[in-house]
């Protein structure tokens, strides 16, 4: 019945069924001792995933001094997915986190992809951040906090959310905000910041230049603005305008204002009428609680974990999906990790968030949330030698979607600094086919393990007959075997250079390539050495 089973969940794929018939050869007849042989055999099996038949993880690579990227394929017998994941040392001083948000403005129909916000923020990697009105306005559905300001306050009593105070520390869990407005001695509740949905039933939100221009589709009828100026970022402002409209332009940033229903008999319209007049001092006042001192603050989908356990049952959603998560290790480590989904089995099924929860706690993950995911999942990482963040996952939508916010990482190292050390084909020794010109990377790093240009990297080729180096490829010339030296500054580095020119045989590939009239296509030709070493791309 065992063996049944697995075959009935098991894919077509021959790879897979090989393997299931591997488990079932052992399972019959021997009971327990048996079952033990089979486990011995078997990768590392993680709770509410289907039987796992095979982990391929990467070699972590630095992306900068306290940041490592990896990834990992993971095969089921229900299908393969693949997963990415940063690995943050909080205590290394060279990192320091971030939050973007999408053209910075809360509301943004247009949004903005992960990468974008990366480069112009100058982020060296990162991943999507929360739910937000997709298809619409593009705002948020919760809150965000960036560098100690409130771009839009806490949703009270929403769990899913991730907070780093002033002094570093990880917060997971709800934040609620209260406020109080305050004008001749008259005072009233200050509901939100930059909630236009906020502005009814006799509630109050203010509003700041991060809420952007909001157009009337997306304003919800008419509201009653109170506009004025700030010299003190918002702790006061000086009242210029009390109007009634359909939407509102962008405010400029030293203008704030407070937002109500522009329905004459509600009770926050009225006291606003009532209260406030042009020329008049409005004072605000507002705090997060139970932490008043974040400096960045996000808020997803759920927590997934909490203090080391299942913070929820999540095992009656069976969904499979993209994914993105966030969370922290007991050693203070935080993990951010992508899983692709909404394709085959061949290449990526998806996660459910059970998965994700019991995959991150076998990371040694304690306290997570899951932020948005779908086509949204979305993780960027600058690779070793590179100079921006590039996509390292596999968006479901085929490219980059475009997003409310991301979480980012960056260096406190200033730019170029003095080379430390110089990498030459991952520090692996190179070997290539005569006449063919392939890349080659040779880059130099600092102190922190970011690419530097402060000294030319000089390449050598020994002995120069074997090929030459230029911008990033290497020709080969006659065959033979050499190294090949690059120094930066004090830092150098050398490999092993071998160059074939004989080969037991060749291969092209595609094996078919079907093209129109017209078009062009690419083939690749790779050749195997007479020493039986791996193939060469020729």
């Amino acid at each position: 019945e065992q063996c049944s089973s697995l075959f009935r969940k098991a894919p077509r794929a021959i790879a897979r069924v090989t393997a299931v018939l591997a488990i079932c050869a052992i399972l019959p007849t021997f009971g327990t001792p048996a079952a033990s042989a089979a486990d011995a055999t078997m990768p590392e099996q993680i709770s509410s995933w289907p039987v796992i038949t095979q982990r391929q993880s990467s070699t972590p690579l630095p992306v900068t001094a306290g940041v490592q990227y990896s990834d990992e394929t993971i095969s089921t017998v229900a299908g393969r997915e693949t997963t990415q994941s940063l690995d943050v040392d909080l205590d290394n001083p060279n990192v320091r986190l971030g939050i973007v948000s999408a053209g910075d403005k809360i509301v943004n129909p247009q949004g903005e992809t992960v990468s974008s916000m990366a480069t112009r923020s100058g982020a060296v990697a990162g991943i999507n951040g929360g739910t937000y009105d997709i298809n619409a306005s593009g705002q948020l559905n919760q809150g965000e906090i960036i560098d100690g300001e409130i771009w839009k306050s806490p949703l009270n009593g929403f769990e899913g959310s991730i907070g780093i105070t002033r002094d570093g520390k990880v917060v997971i869990g709800q934040q609620s905000f209260s406020g109080t407005i305050a004008v001749n001695g008259n005072k009233h509740e200050l509901k939100s910041i930059n909630w236009v949905s906020d502005a009814a039933n006799k509630q109050i939100t203010q509003i700041t230049h991060r809420l952007g221009q909001v157009d009337s589709q997306y304003f919800g009828g008419n509201k009653l603005i109170v506009r004025g100026t700030s010299s003190d970022k918002g702790a006061s402002f000086t009242v210029e305008s009390i109007d009634t409209a359909d939407h509102i332009d962008q405010l400029k940033d030293n203008e704030y204002g407070l937002l109500a229903s522009g329905d004459t008999n509600d009770e926050a319209n009225v006291w606003i009428r009532n209260t406030i007049h042009v020329g008049d001092t409005v004072l605000l006042s507002g705090k997060v609680t139970p932490n008043d001192d974040l400096n960045l603050f996000m808020s997803g989908f759920d927590i997934l974990l909490k203090d080391g356990k299942d913070h929820k049952d999540f095992s009656g959603d069976t969904s499979l999906a993209p994914r993105t998560a966030i969370g922290m290790t007991a050693d203070g480590h935080m993990i951010m990790a992508t899983f692709d989904g909404h394709r085959n089995t061949d290449t990526a099924v998806g996660a459910t968030y059970a998965q994700v929860q019991h995959y991150l706690a076998s990371r040694g993950v304690t306290d997570a949330i899951s932020l948005d995911g779908g086509g949204s999942t979305t993780m960027v990482a600058r690779m070793p030698g590179d100079t921006a963040a590039t996509v390292r996952n596999t968006p479901s939508d085929g490219q980059e979607r475009n997003v409310a916010n991301g979480f980012f990482i960056y260096t406190n190292a200033p730019s170029n600094g003095r080379p430390q050390a110089v990498h030459i084909n991952a520090d692996k020794a190179f070997t290539t086919a005569a006449g063919s010109t392939v890349p080659l990377s040779v880059y130099a790093v600092d102190s922190a393990q970011n690419p530097t240009s402060a000294q030319p990297v000089t390449v050598t080729v020994k002995p120069s007959t074997l090929g030459t180096y230029k911008d990033g490829m290497f020709t080969a010339s006659s065959s033979g075997k050499g190294t090949i030296t690059a120094v930066a500054g004090d830092a150098s580095a050398s490999i092993d250079l071998t160059v074939n020119d004989s080969f037991a045989s060749l291969t092209l590939s595609p094996n078919d390539l079907n093209l129109l009239n017209g078009q062009t296509g690419k083939l690749k030709l790779q050749g195997q050495p007479t020493d039986s070493s791996g193939k060469l791309d020729i």
